[in-house]
């Protein structure tokens, strides 16, 4: 870290950082850190190299459902910190099998009952570290999330689900709010 000219402590990186923005170390993985837009509450992992007041904000909203598998990037699911050992064929699977009962299960009612339906499943089901937030990731605009995962939510409608969404991290199910 720079020491400033005065202090002789080191700085925080986050003075180092464009307009708006703030560091954070993240809970659910010690020693990584992230970085909040103060303008708009949004959240990336990835350094800004802008004032968060020039940023894009075509920002949306998604639920998802995590299924890691075995060869996926940190294969341990946060719920129970066990290790995921089933194959990445195994998580397609439970990922269309979870699309197929909230479409069943929701064939005649609106997507307020999906959503609920969604997000319940979410909590259950996912291994994400969101499913403690019922797999909601709040608002993110295009560079915060991972490029795979990114172009699957903005293509999406809202209200509607995603096909299986491979990304490093598992397989994904989304459903689009906003």
């Amino acid at each position: 870290m720079p020491i400033t000219p005065f202090s002789k402590k080191p700085m925080s990186s986050s003075m180092n950082l464009p307009f708006g923005w703030e560091e954070k170390e993240s809970n659910s993985q010690p020693g990584r850190v992230y970085y909040i837009n103060l303008t708009n509450g949004t959240r990336q992992w990835d350094r800004p190299s802008i004032d968060a007041d020039k940023i894009d904000n075509h920002a949306i909203q998604v639920l998802h459902i995590l299924i890691k598998y075995k060869d996926c990037k940190h294969p341990i699911n946060y719920k129970t910190n066990n290790e995921i050992t089933i194959t990445k064929n195994d998580a397609i699977n439970k990922i269309n099998n979870i699309k197929k009962r909230l479409l069943t299960e929701l064939r005649f009612k609106n997507t307020e009952a999906m959503e609920k339906l969604f997000r319940q499943i979410a909590f259950e089901e996912s291994d994400s570290s969101t499913y403690i937030k019922n797999g909601d990731l709040g608002l993110f605009t295009y560079g915060q999330v991972e490029k795979t995962f990114e172009d699957a939510s903005y293509q999406l409608k809202v209200d509607c689900l995603s096909d299986p969404v491979d990304t490093p991290t598992g397989i994904h199910l989304i459903m689009r709010l906003k």
